[in-house]
């Protein structure tokens, strides 16, 4: 599951998303005032897909809203298997789609055209990230590695081998030049984007979900299934801290604009903010008090001042991080 947040996007709706063939969804997207219940009719040549992967969906939909006209009607035709992970590029001109189908694609965000197809995984694809830049996308995928592709030739640029098990998230830092792969075998991975080398590889207290580079690029973050954050020197590899609070696994982190503060979202139920400088909790966001409020994705605003998050529940909530407060839900 994926969530992105867009300065001055819409919530919306996807009244209709049905799949065929290959993988066709069609979304009309509409202006809400209140966050999507996610009760779309979604069907495949043979099942009926769960609440996650409808909430995925309404996800992308809402996406999608933000980039065409109240009303207008966006098709993307592409995809043979569930979207697992969506991104959009810094200029807002490109977007990024990872599916079980084993591949990515680049899609023109204005034409919703398909550029290319990122296609060399042997594995369904978990993440899709743009580097600050906009000029690669990284990929990683079940089948342990991770690779940088050119944008928007969709080239093969290198591949990043090492990790002994999938490989869940990615993420470039802000200078272009390092990126940062998590694992299930319980190691994040440091390497050079001009050389594929890994300059650094750090071992978690269980297996990681995700990662982001906080302290102004300084540091690394992972999050893991143990609830608990570790923050390591990307200069020397050792250990800063680590945040504890969650109780259960980590799904999502998100580095608010200056590093400082981390945004991480997990099974527990709650979103908790971070100062990762003193290691303390700023806040605690409870999703839901509900059994099914697991949080399963999270983003953050360009500006730093709204997050949303999406459960298990189906909900879509939009949060003041200076308050606390609930926006939309």
């Amino acid at each position: 599951m994926h969530v992105i947040f867009r300065q001055g996007g819409l919530f919306a709706h996807g009244e209709k998303a049905v799949g065929k063939g290959r993988g066709f969804f069609q979304y009309i997207c509409m202006p809400m005032l209140t966050a999507p219940r996610a009760l779309l009719p979604i069907h495949g040549p043979t099942v009926r897909l769960p609440r996650v992967c409808r909430l995925l969906v309404a996800c992308f939909a809402m996406l999608m809203a933000a980039a065409v006209p109240d009303g207008a009607r966006a098709d993307l035709i592409g995809h043979g298997g569930m979207v697992r992970a969506v991104d959009v590029s810094p200029d807002g001109h490109w977007v990024v789609t990872a599916s079980f189908d084993f591949t990515a694609r680049l899609w023109d965000f204005g034409t919703q055209a398909e550029v290319a197809v990122l296609d060399a995984h042997e594995g369904p694809v978990t993440g899709a990230v743009f580097a600050p830049d906009g000029k690669h996308v990284v990929t990683t995928s079940d089948d342990k590695t991770a690779i940088i592709w050119d944008v928007p030739s969709g080239k093969l640029v290198r591949r990043l081998s090492g990790h002994g098990h999938k490989v869940m998230a990615a993420t470039v830092s802000s200078d272009n030049k390092l990126v940062a792969t998590a694992s299930w075998d319980k190691t994040l991975r440091i390497w050079s984007m001009a050389t594929g080398e890994a300059v650094r590889v750090i071992t978690h207290s269980a297996p990681i979900n995700d990662v982001a580079f906080v302290n102004g690029g300084a540091w690394v973050a992972a999050g893991g299934h143990d609830g608990k954050i570790g923050m390591w020197s990307i200069a020397d590899g050792r250990l800063q801290g680590v945040l504890e609070g969650h109780r259960q696994g980590i799904t999502k982190m998100n580095a608010l604009p200056g590093g400082k503060r981390l945004l991480t979202a997990s099974i527990d139920r709650t979103l908790r903010l971070w100062d990762v400088t003193t290691g303390e909790a700023i806040s605690v966001l409870t999703h839901s008090e509900d059994r099914t409020g697991q949080v399963y994705a999270a983003a953050v605003s360009p500006d730093g001042q709204r997050a949303l998050s999406a459960g298990r529940d189906g909900r879509l909530m939009e949060w003041d991080l200076a308050t606390g407060a609930i926006l939309v839900t």
